[in-house]
C-alpha cells in the first residue's frame, strides 16, 4: 500500500487464523488503521487481493451516521442479515391483506430472524450495552442524544453484537473505563473467532492477544504471542542480526588486512581465496525500522519542598450531587497518584479543581470557568512549605470552558512544579455533571514553594509503544 511516494507496507502475503486474536501494532502513522480498512473493503489496496469471510464485524468510526436511529436499533444493525429480515417483515405486517406469495416469503424471514437470534435480539443488546456501561434508560432514545463517548461504546456493542467470524476493533477501548475495559477484556477472551484489533493500551492487548501482526520494515510480520512477547523477540531477532554483522566486519577487515600485505608477494593463491571469502562474507543490510523511543525530561533547577501540596477539607458538590467531599491530602516530593473511578464519577473535576490556575501551563481562556463550588476549608501549606506564596482567587460566572484530560494528567505528573495553585472546578463535559450551569462562587487557598521545580522522580523515559 502507497500513498504518494511514501511506502507503507509492499508484497504482504498473510494469513490469519479462526481461534486467534491478534494485535495490530506500528507506531502512529504507519499505516494500522489503512491495513483495517482494507481488510474491510473500505479502501482499495495499491496491488494484491483480499479474501474476506461473508460476516465481518466492524467497530464504525463515523459517530453520526445513526443519530436518527433508536440506540437498541443501532447495536441490532451490527447484525446485516438480522435487521435486513426485521426491517422487511415489518413492512408485510404493514399491510392489511397479504398474498400467498407474501406468506411464503414471510415464512423465509422468520427462519432468517430465528437463526440469528432475532427473537432475543433486543435483550441481548441491551445486555451488551448494560456490559458498556450505557444505562437501561437511554437504550429507547436517539443516538443524536447521546454525548460522543457514550456514542462510541454504542458503536463498540454493535460490533459485538454481529456474531461474525471475523471482529475487527480500531481503538475499541477509547472512552471506556477501567471496569468496562475489564469487561471487554472478558468478552473478547470467550470469543471463538477471529479478532484483530488496534490499541494503545499495551495492557489491554497482552490481556487479550494470541498472536501480533506487527507493521514494520515496510512490511507486516506476524509473531507468536502478545504485544510484549513481540517486543522481546523483535529485540533480540535484530540484536542477533546486528550482532552477526559486527563479527563478519571484523572478520572481513582482518581477510582485507591479509590481502593489502601479500597481494604482490609469494601467498598470491592465498589472497585469491581471501577475497572470496570477503565476498562471501558480506553484511546482512538492515532496514530502517519505525520504532519510536519519545521520553519526557524535565529540567531539574532546584529541587521543590518535602511536601509541594497540601489539600484540606475540600469539598465540591452540583446541587444536590456532592461529588467530592471533605477531601484533605498531601503530595509529597516524587509522588505519583493515579486517579480511578467509573466515567462521571469526577475524576476530571478533580483533576480541575487541583489544577485550574497553575502558571505556565494553562492558557488563560482554559482557567475561565462557569461558576465556582463551595469548599469548607481550602489547601493550606505545611510547615515545610513556610515561604510559599498564597493565592487567593474568586471565581466568576462565565462561558464554559473545559481543560483537555490530557492537559491536566501531564500538570498531575509535573505538580512539584507548580508555583501557584487554585482549586477551581470546570463541570466534566462528559458526564451527567456538565449539566450543572449557575453554581455557587467559592475562594480557595492553595500554597506551594514559588521556587518549585519538578523532582528527578518525575525524569523517566516512556517505553515505545507502537500500537
Amino acid at each position: 500500500m502507497r500513498f504518494g511516494a511514501r511506502i507503507l507496507f509492499e508484497d504482504v502475503a498473510t494469513t490469519f487464523q479462526p481461534g486467534r486474536r491478534y494485535a495490530i501494532t506500528g507506531p502512529n502513522g504507519s499505516g494500522k488503521s489503512t491495513f483495517m480498512k482494507i481488510l474491510t473493503g473500505e479502501i482499495e489496496p495499491s496491488k494484491g487481493s483480499v479474501t474476506r469471510p461473508k460476516k465481518i464485524g466492524i467497530l464504525r468510526q463515523d459517530q453520526f451516521a445513526f443519530d436518527s436511529y433508536r440506540v437498541l436499533d443501532t447495536v441490532i444493525m451490527g447484525n446485516g442479515p438480522l435487521w435486513d429480515a426485521l426491517q422487511e417483515r415489518e413492512t408485510f405486517y404493514a399491510k392489511p391483506d397479504l398474498t400467498d406469495e407474501d406468506g411464503m416469503r414471510l415464512g423465509e424471514l422468520e427462519g432468517i430472524v430465528g437463526d440469528n437470534g432475532g427473537y432475543t435480539a433486543e435483550a441481548d443488546a441491551a445486555t451488551l450495552l448494560q456490559g458498556l456501561d450505557i444505562p437501561e434508560e437511554l437504550h429507547e432514545r436517539k443516538m443524536s442524544e447521546l454525548q460522543s463517548g457514550q456514542k462510541v461504546r454504542v458503536l463498540l456493542a454493535q460490533a459485538l453484537f454481529s456474531n461474525a467470524t471475523v471482529l475487527l476493533l480500531d481503538e475499541p477501548t477509547n472512552n471506556l473505563d477501567l471496569e468496562s475495559v475489564h469487561w471487554l477484556q472478558r468478552y473478547l477472551l470467550a470469543y471463538t473467532g477471529c479478532l484483530l484489533v488496534i490499541s494503545h493500551d499495551r495492557h489491554f492487548l497482552n490481556e487479550v492477544c494470541t498472536h501480533t501482526a506487527d507493521i514494520d520494515y515496510q512490511s507486516i510480520i506476524t509473531y507468536t504471542g502478545a504485544y510484549d512477547d513481540m517486543v522481546l523477540a523483535k529485540t533480540q531477532i535484530r540484536a542477533r542480526v546486528e550482532a552477526g554483522n559486527a563479527q563478519r566486519e571484523k572478520k572481513i577487515a582482518q581477510l582485507n588486512e591479509f590481502i593489502q600485505r601479500f597481494s604482490a608477494g609469494t601467498r598470491s593463491a592465498q589472497t585469491t581465496s581471501r577475497k572470496k571469502e570477503v565476498e562471501r562474507l558480506q553484511t546482512s543490510d538492515l532496514a530502517r525500522s519505525n520504532i519510536q523511543r519519545p521520553f519526557i525530561r524535565f529540567v531539574n533547577e532546584r529541587p521543590s519542598g518535602r511536601h509541594p501540596l497540601e489539600i484540606k477539607g475540600l469539598s465540591k458538590s452540583y446541587g444536590d450531587l456532592h461529588v467530592i467531599q471533605n477531601f484533605s491530602a498531601s503530595v509529597a516530593r516524587g509522588e505519583k497518584i493515579g486517579l480511578l473511578g467509573r466515567n462521571g464519577a469526577g475524576k476530571t473535576t478533580m483533576l480541575k479543581s487541583l489544577l485550574r490556575n497553575a502558571t505556565g501551563y494553562v492558557d488563560a481562556p482554559d482557567r475561565e470557568f462557569p461558576g465556582g463550588l463551595h469548599a469548607r476549608r481550602a489547601c493550606q501549606p505545611t510547615s515545610s512549605l513556610a515561604r510559599a506564596r498564597t493565592a487567593k482567587v474568586m471565581t466568576k460566572r462565565t462561558r464554559p470552558s473545559a481543560i483537555r484530560a490530557e492537559r491536566c494528567m501531564s500538570l498531575v505528573a509535573s505538580v512539584n512544579s507548580l508555583a501557584m495553585v487554585d482549586a477551581m472546578v470546570d463541570p466534566d463535559a462528559n458526564s451527567e455533571l456538565g449539566r450543572a450551569c449557575e453554581l455557587p462562587m467559592m475562594k480557595v487557598t492553595a500554597m506551594v514553594s514559588p521556587s518549585a521545580r519538578p523532582s528527578p522522580s518525575i525524569i523517566a523515559p516512556i517505553a515505545p509503544l507502537r500500537t
